[in-house]
């Protein structure tokens, strides 16, 4: 919307400066003809009738200015809206990743230890960017979305967070220990789909079983079915 107004103004500007310069040189014609008509008492109507013409001219050439005048400040506007848009913006962006950020911290350090360097999220002005250092292997990239969803939920009004069996296949069984205790200490609900869960200890796995809506084995399916057979 405001690249379409602008070039309209754009466009508007210079037909209206066109319109100006041809209406100043009618003016200085018309103030000849004046001068010229004004040597000839002999026909007032004549002089009449240009007088009213220059009178129209004017008045319109004024109203033409107006809406130029009007038109340049709305570009004024625009440039000025803009750049506070951007300075808001860039407030309101810092504003948000220094707080996940802080908070992403902080969960690393429940997971693994103060020494384990913690993703950064940052943001541009048109797209963001949530930056794993050193460590790039599956596993991390699995544990380093996890953070950031816990940090988004710790942080935000989300109301649960749900997360699949496939995140914790790759990652350290003591980081994913770390992060059940995590799920545990929330107010809000957090649902999730795990397996194998005396490999993460026996904490881990009490949690698990205490905090559980459903648990699946041989004699206890999901389905009526036994989808196996």
């Amino acid at each position: 919307l405001r690249k379409i107004l602008t070039e309209e103004i754009n466009e508007k500007e210079s037909e209206l400066e066109k319109q100006l310069s041809t209406i100043e040189k009618e003016i200085v014609l018309i103030d000849q003809q004046i001068s010229e008509l004004s040597n000839n008492i002999k026909k007032p109507n004549a002089i009449i009738t240009r007088v009213r013409k220059i009178s129209d001219r004017l008045k319109e050439a004024q109203l033409e200015n107006s809406q130029y005048e009007k038109n340049t400040k709305i570009k004024d506007d625009l440039r000025t809206i803009k750049s506070d848009l951007n300075v808001e913006r860039e407030r309101i962006t810092s504003f948000i990743s220094n707080i996940v950020n802080d908070k992403i911290r902080k969960i690393i350090t429940l997971i693994y230890s103060e020494h384990r360097k913690s993703p950064n999220l940052s943001f541009s002005s048109s797209n963001y960017n949530y930056e794993i250092y050193e460590d790039t292997g599956t596993g991390k990239a699995f544990s380093n979305l996890l953070v950031f969803d816990l940090a988004l939920f710790q942080t935000s009004k989300l109301p649960f967070l749900i997360h699949d069996s496939l995140l914790f296949k790759n990652i350290e069984n003591n980081a994913v220990a770390n992060i059940i205790g995590i799920y545990a200490s929330e107010n809000k609900q957090s649902f999730i789909a795990i397996d194998e869960i005396s490999k993460y200890g026996k904490e881990a796995s009490d949690k698990l079983i205490k905090n559980k809506a459903i648990q699946l084995n041989d004699q206890h399916v999901l389905y009526t079915k036994d989808w196996r057979d």
